[in-house]
């Protein structure tokens, strides 16, 4: 008997909560690759920017504080945090399609 997780697996394709996460991550990285309109530059900031002292996140991106579940899922809480959980060789690929190549990688090996 084949549960669900396995047939996502197999089948190689993602889950409808994984491609919301798929295509937050897409438009993060065109974000971080200044592939976007001038009007998103200055729509998310690193930690850098925020305070001076050297900590392990000084290079990651800040997250917003939120009270509200509507908040919580706009592009500009979710997208850093998303972002920060995607580790630094799959955010640091040379292309966008090598980068969609590699998540979509990690997100189907939480499947098996």
């Amino acid at each position: 008997m084949a549960t669900t997780p396995n047939l996502f697996y197999d089948l190689n394709i993602l889950t409808v909560f994984d491609l919301y996460k798929f295509q937050l991550a897409i438009f993060m990285y065109n974000h971080q690759s200044r592939k976007l309109p001038p009007i998103f530059d200055d729509y998310f900031i690193a930690n850098v920017t925020v305070h001076d002292h050297c900590t392990r996140s000084q290079f990651r991106l800040h997250t917003i504080p939120y009270k509200t579940n509507t908040r919580y899922f706009t592009v500009r809480l979710a997208g850093p945090k998303l972002w920060n959980a995607i580790n630094t060789d799959t955010r640091g690929k040379c292309s966008l399609n090598a980068f969609k190549t590699a998540y979509k990688k990690q997100l189907i090996s939480f499947y098996h």
